[in-house]
Formats: structure tokens, C-alpha cells, sequence
């Protein structure tokens, strides 16, 4: 096993190489946020990012955090989520829950909707960079994010008040954007987005 970081952090990765979809969705049961491992022994922090080259070759990175609303939501969908303390670990879906209570507190993307219990506490992953649509081997479990209204290639997503809501925009002078919208979409279709959230 690695001796540093960067080498345990490397070794970490390519042990899911063509999996993504097990580091994507992994989940720990433990509550206190302490260190857990994966399946082949390499420990998870809290506030880790990995990265992963997928199959076409693109950059994807992700972050482990703690899942933990304060009111737990109805259900889940691969959309933001938001900071909830300054710690910079630990999410909520709900923006109103987030550390200023605004959509800037934008964390980055949820992929696992097996969150459970929905209330939390739990570790999982979120993507915070890379690619994120239909084609993505980070996603071939679940669906990918879907438009919520039309989007336009080009434009910007910015969270939206409310549960993982999101609104299309041309520019970011309204707040800080999560990603830009590769193709243009009409309502329900997977949005084929490449995400950029600020670490």
C-alpha cells in the first residue's frame, strides 16, 4: 500500500478503472464522518477528491462528504447540492440548509440516489468537475441529470431555491454557476453538461 498521499490517493483511483460507477455511487453507514475504506483497503477522508479518466478519455473529478439535511427530503435526484458548514464536507440538497442559505454555497453534483436513510448521515461521492451526461461511465446506473426546462448550449446552470432545483442562465452575474450546457435540451432529456464547481 502507498506510503503518501499522492501515491495512496493515485492507487486509490486506479483501482476503479472502468468502474466508476462503484466510486461514483459508494456509500460508508458510519455517522461521525471518520475515516472508511473501500473495497480494496484504501482509506476515504472526509473532503477527498479523486479524480477519474473515463472511457473517452475525460477528466471527472469527485469529492467525499457527508450527506447530512437537517429535514431530510422526499426523494433524491442527480442534481446540486450545497454546502452546509464551512467545513466544506458536509451537503444538504436544500439551499436553504446551505452555510449562507444561498444558492452559492453550490457544492457540486449528486449521483447517488440510494442515499439512505434520506436524512442521513451517510459519506458518499459528488462530482465536482469533468463530464456529466447520457454518455457518461460515471453515471451508467442512474440517469443522468434531466432538464428541468429547456437549456441552451452554451449557458450557464445555477442552483434555484428549493430541493436540487436549477435554473438556465446566459451569464453568471446573478451567481456562481455549477456548469455549462454543452447541447441544447428540451424538458425531461439528459443534459449533456460539463461541470465546474469552485473548490
Amino acid at each position: 500500500m502507498p506510503s503518501n498521499r499522492q501515491g495512496l490517493q493515485f492507487a486509490y483511483v486506479a483501482s476503479y478503472q472502468g468502474t466508476a460507477d462503484a466510486f461514483a455511487y459508494q456509500a460508508d453507514t458510519t455517522s461521525d464522518g471518520a475515516s472508511v475504506y473501500d473495497a480494496s483497503g484504501y482509506p476515504v477522508e472526509l473532503g477527498q477528491t479523486v479524480d477519474y479518466l473515463d472511457s473517452k478519455n475525460r477528466n471527472l473529478r469527485f469529492k467525499y462528504v457527508k450527506y447530512a439535511p437537517t429535514v431530510a427530503p422526499g426523494t433524491l435526484l442527480v442534481g446540486p447540492v450545497y454546502y452546509k458548514d464551512n467545513t466544506r464536507t458536509v451537503i444538504t440538497p436544500l439551499v436553504s440548509d446551505g452555510v449562507t442559505g444561498t444558492i452559492n454555497d453550490i457544492a457540486g453534483v449528486l449521483l447517488n440516489l440510494t442515499a439512505t436513510p434520506l436524512a442521513g448521515p451517510i459519506g458518499l461521492w459528488i462530482q465536482v468537475s469533468g463530464y456529466l451526461g447520457s454518455q457518461s461511465d460515471a453515471n451508467a446506473a442512474q440517469s443522468p441529470l434531466l432538464a428541468q426546462g429547456s437549456v441552451t448550449a452554451g449557458h450557464l446552470l445555477i442552483g434555484k431555491t428549493g430541493t436540487q432545483q436549477y435554473n438556465d442562465v446566459a451569464n453568471w452575474a446573478t451567481a456562481i454557476p455549477f456548469a455549462i450546457v454543452l447541447a441544447s435540451t428540451t424538458v425531461g432529456l439528459p443534459i449533456e453538461l460539463e461541470i465546474m464547481v469552485p473548490s
